[in-house]
Order: structure tokens, then sequence, then C-alpha cells
């Protein structure tokens, strides 16, 4: 099991969705994203899953842990409404059965920062993000999340940067195209 291809999309979409107040000032249309990840800690825990499962999700834990994981993701595509409608903690607070609890402590047209705290009958997870537009064609930022479960305390960081490309995306069917 790959975890990297697992949290790296998932933390690239965290960074493309705002807030009710004052949208960061990026332009919207076609990005690079280059995001390097870095976990530690226990292995993630994972509900339901059989005891010789945990056992290889372990071993490959292991391999990565404290190892840097880099990912370009060129095909990003950011709509005028998700930067809008940003809302960075949404895919992690969103079908989870969690009580979470958000805090904006930075949102200006140039940076956003916050917190948000998640706790279930078996996790405690604390994310932090931190994002910088230092003009409306790129972006850095990233967050640092810390899990305490049955299987211990996990840690990830992953920090991004954001390259805007052009003011159209690529067509999905053309990218359907060129992968058959």
């Amino acid at each position: 099991m790959n975890t990297s291809r697992i949290l790296v999309p998932a933390a690239v979409l965290a960074a493309t969705v705002a807030f009710a107040a004052e949208p960061i000032n990026i332009r919207p249309g076609h990005w690079s994203v280059t995001s390097t990840m870095v976990l530690g800690g226990a292995p993630l825990y994972v509900e339901g899953m059989p005891e010789a499962g945990r056992a290889e999700y372990a071993k490959s834990w292991a391999k990565q842990v404290g190892k840097p994981t880099t990912d370009t993701d060129d095909d990003e595509c950011i709509t005028a409404k998700e930067i809008r409608e940003m809302d960075f903690f949404k895919d992690m607070k969103e079908g989870r059965g969690q009580s979470c609890k958000q805090t904006i402590t930075k949102q200006s047209a140039t940076a956003m920062a916050g917190t948000l705290e998640c706790k279930d009958a078996k996790t405690t997870t604390r994310t932090e993000l931190d994002y910088v537009a230092s003009s409306p064609t790129s972006f850095r930022g990233g967050f640092k999340s810390t899990m305490t479960s049955p299987n211990g305390t996990t840690t990830m960081s992953i920090t991004m940067t954001g390259k805007w490309i052009a003011a159209s995306c690529p067509a999905e069917d053309d990218e359907d195209d060129a992968e058959e």
C-alpha cells in the first residue's frame, strides 16, 4: 500500500478548497502543485483492518517514516468558485463521524492559517494549516497533523508550492485520451 498516493491527493484537494471571509488572491485556472510529505510515528489507525493487514501495513509504513516523498501534479484545476468558497478543512472534517472544532487564525487576500481539532471514540487529530499567496500566480504552505489513536501517535507534514500555468484547464477528454 502506497500511503503517499492516498494522502497527497487529499492534501492537494484541501489546498484548493476557503472560508466565508476574504478569499485568497490566486488566479483560477490550471496550476502545477508540488507537495512534499514526511510521515512519522505510529502507522495510521485503520478501523476494521484485519491483523495480517495491520502487520503488512506497519512494515510498509516503517519504510516510509522520515523519508520525504515529493509529488508534482501539473493538472490541478482551481475554479473561481472554489477560490470564493475555499474551506481548507472541508475534506478533513466531512463524513468521518467525528466532532470537529475549526479555528481560523488568519485570513486575508495573501494568507490563511488555522487549526482543526477532531475527536471520535478512538482518535484525536490536530491539524495546523498555513498558506501564503505571494502573488496571484503562486502560493506556498502546508499542514502539520498529529493523530493520537490506539496505534500511538502519528505525524504527517506536507509542504506545498503552487504555480499558475494558464487561465484554462486541460479538458478532461484530452487527459483521458492521453492515458489510453
